[in-house]
């Protein structure tokens, strides 16, 4: 099986990949490295542009699956795109569990006066607890 990488990425995934999966580079304006006429599967990058698709969907007509990290897939859905026979699957969701952890992080952090137990401590002085209130 062959598939389209696009170049932000492909360095994190190449290595991942089982040894008969082979793969083509492509870069954000739709130049690749090489053929891309018999892949099968396309993971486009974080900014995707309709000209970017267009090229890959003209230069890969065998293309069955294509994902896209972000949630969103509005700007993927095109006349063009829609026009071919490919399942569509997206990133919606895989970030849930670290936004949560951040916003409940940036909650604490501001709850428990982070920044100025940071700033006591690199200047040495040490507070009671009940002096932080």
């Amino acid at each position: 099986m062959k598939i389209i990488l696009p170049v932000e990425l492909a360095d994190n995934i190449e290595p991942l990949l089982p040894s008969d999966i082979t793969f083509v580079r492509v870069d954000s304006e739709g130049n690749f490295d090489g053929n891309p006429s018999e892949a099968e599967v396309y993971l486009n990058g974080f900014k995707l542009k309709n000209t970017t698709l267009h090229k890959v969907l003209a230069a890969a007509p065998t293309i069955r699956w294509q994902h896209t990290p972000s949630s969103g897939v509005n700007h993927i859905l095109t006349p063009r795109f829609l026009s071919h026979d490919i399942i569509l699957t997206n990133g919606s969701g895989v970030h849930a569990i670290p936004i949560a952890e951040f916003v409940l992080n940036f909650m604490l952090y501001h709850a428990k006066n982070v920044r100025k137990l940071e700033d006591l401590q690199a200047n040495h002085h040490w507070l009671k607890w009940l002096e932080l209130q």
